[in-house]
């Protein structure tokens, strides 16, 4: 479950509830994903869920993860943290958070960090398993082994169908660049140079809508520099017109 906001993480309730077949209304007797009037609170579909995960024999052995949580009180305020105290207790499963913050005090902290060069490699090998081991390495090293820069590298390779090699090429030069400027401030240098790739491709394709999610990107860095939510693409995938903008928008959000 995705846990940035209470929007989000409601959403993800709303979701699972519905997978799980909780009815999301009081006097609903079937579960409705897209139910809005009416709707429980928060509070209450939050409790119906730990509940059935607590008592249905059904799961017995599950697995609840919040992604990207903010710190353990924004955690908590949010009303994301209910009922936690309980699933610990039932032995039933278990809940893993992940977040950036490395404050927490009430679960056990696990501190991750890089691949170790075998690990990335492996990880490459597994999406681009065509290419020269000595090719691999490089990319590997180029993006100081960090998870997130190669998932982004290897999605930009795939998606243009471009070699390492070529993208080591491209990535430099970019760099390059993006080093003497402030352009993208503040994010670290494999993220700003990926991005910046993943844009330029955008319009180099040229056609509608690529054009489209560049000013889509465009418009919504300038509102705010917090990710995007999911229903905020999927508002624009609505409109049939923006439906191809919207894909590639995400694509590019979510890597």
């Amino acid at each position: 479950m995705e846990a940035r906001s209470k929007e989000e993480i409601e959403r993800s309730y709303q979701e699972l509830a519905a997978k799980l077949g909780i009815a999301q209304n009081k006097n609903q007797t079937k579960p409705n994903p897209t139910m809005i009037a009416g709707q429980k609170t928060f509070q209450e579909l939050a409790r119906d869920i730990y509940s059935e995960l607590n008592s249905s024999q059904k799961f017995k052995n599950w697995l609840l993860i919040y992604d990207d949580a903010g710190t353990e009180d924004e955690f908590f305020y949010m009303g994301s943290g209910i009922g936690l105290p309980e699933l610990r207790e039932s032995n039933r499963g278990h809940i893993l958070i992940t977040s950036r913050s490395p404050t927490w005090v009430q679960a056990t902290s696990v501190e991750l960090s890089t691949f170790t060069k075998e690990e990335a490699v492996s990880y490459i090998s597994n999406v681009l398993p065509t290419e020269t081991e000595d090719a691999k390495i490089k990319l590997a090293e180029s993006l100081g082994l960090h998870p997130l820069g190669l998932t982004q590298a290897l999605a930009y390779i795939n998606q243009t169908r471009k070699s390492i090699e070529i993208y080591l090429k491209t990535r430099q030069e970019l760099m390059d660049k993006i080093v003497s400027s402030s352009i993208l401030d503040g994010y670290s240098t494999s993220v700003k140079v990926n991005v910046e790739l993943a844009i330029n491709a955008l319009k180099t394709k040229g056609d509608p809508a690529s054009l489209l999610a560049v000013k889509l990107i465009e418009a919504m860095s300038l509102v705010t520099v917090e990710p995007v939510w999911k229903s905020t693409l999927a508002a624009i995938a609505n409109n049939k017109d923006n439906y191809g903008a919207a894909l590639k928008l995400r694509k590019i959000i979510s890597s």
